[in-house]
């Protein structure tokens, strides 16, 4: 039986690649910045220390972008 895989964590740059956005629109999407992205679910940090750097899961940000626009075009479809 196959389990799941454990999520993929890149670094602020890959992740923006992996997901064709800039830098900064991906840090302002976090929910401290009044983003919806979730500690611990789409991001989290690397180490323990105050200048560690953010860790990205990739696919859950794909699944919350996907799920935000289907929301925006179901809004638009009702007009």
């Amino acid at each position: 039986m196959l389990g799941t895989l454990p999520p993929i964590w890149l670094s602020t740059p890959e992740a923006a690649h992996h997901l064709g956005i800039h830098i900064n629109t991906l840090k302002k999407r976090r929910d401290t910045h009044g983003g919806y992205l979730v500690s611990g679910r789409d991001y989290r940090y690397a180490t323990d220390s105050v200048r560690s750097k953010i860790l990205w899961n990739v696919e859950s940000i794909k699944e919350q972008f996907h799920k935000r626009s289907v929301v925006a075009r179901n809004r638009i479809k009702r007009g």
